[in-house]
């Protein structure tokens, strides 16, 4: 009896231990940077805009810098903030008023 219990309370802690063996996923370098400057990252293909995760490097663009139109998204962008009018960002890109 005493073995078979060894042997149930045992059994998880083996499972335990293969799993603790696994790789761990170690932080990226890059990522790390370009948080701290808005900066995109193209060894993960993410970027960070305000401390924020975007995944996509159109909407990254037009976020961090002067403003734009991503067409694959259909968001644009106006100094920073996320407008729904495509005139008004992509007249945002070009450094002129928006016309609405």
């Amino acid at each position: 009896m005493r073995v078979v219990l060894s042997v149930v309370l045992a059994l998880p802690l083996a499972f335990a231990a293969c799993k603790s063996s696994e790789p761990v996923a170690k932080k990226c370098e890059g990522c790390d940077k370009m948080k701290a400057s808005n900066g995109w990252c193209d060894g993960c293909s993410k970027g960070f805009a305000d401390g924020k995760e975007v995944k996509c490097k159109s909407c990254h663009a037009a976020m961090t810098g002067a403003g734009g139109w991503c067409e694959s998204c259909n968001k644009g962008y106006m100094a920073g903030k996320e407008t729904t009018h495509k005139c008004c960002a992509e007249a945002a890109a070009k450094g002129v008023p928006c016309p609405t």
